[in-house]
């Protein structure tokens, strides 16, 4: 009897020393939670007025429609920096202890407006990139950067 209840407890230690070691990502699997990620916004708004509804979000002073977001140049660092002072690249920098660093620009030539109508599928997404494919210049950033500086994978 004892000797099965050691060997008992000694595969629960070993499974448990093992469960202590084993990496595991379950929603970032792909993605290292380490070096410089850059990110492209792109700024996009529903338009109600051909659904005969109005907008269930109201005015927002931070983000008039047609405009950009007040907030724009708070989100993100722009470069990369030892010490980010923008909300998302500082929590991003803190939560790795330095180690990832999440930097953006955005698109600032117009914000994109996508129907009501549209939103049956992909949420508005697949028209967001429509237009933005329908552009004849080059998509360039606020910064000057083109898109090609944002497909680093």
């Amino acid at each position: 009897m004892k000797k099965h209840l050691l060997s008992g407890l000694l595969l629960i230690l070993i499974l448990s020393v093992r469960g202590q070691t084993l990496y595991e990502s379950k929603y970032g699997f792909s993605t290292s939670p380490l070096g410089t990620y850059r990110v492209l916004i792109v700024f996009a708004e529903i338009d109600y007025t051909d659904c005969g509804v109005t907008d269930p979000y109201g005015e927002n002073s931070d983000w008039l429609a047609g405009d950009l977001p007040t907030f724009t140049d708070n989100l993100f660092d722009v470069d990369p920096s030892s010490a980010p002072v923008n909300y998302i690249s500082k929590y991003f920098s803190e939560m790795s202890f330095g180690n990832l660093q999440i930097i953006n620009d955005y698109y600032d030539d117009d914000v994109i407006s996508v129907p009501c109508n549209d939103l049956v599928t992909n949420y508005g997404t697949g028209k967001v990139i429509e237009k933005l494919d329908e552009l004849t210049d080059p998509i360039e950033t606020a910064s000057g950067k083109l898109l090609s500086d944002f497909d680093l994978w």
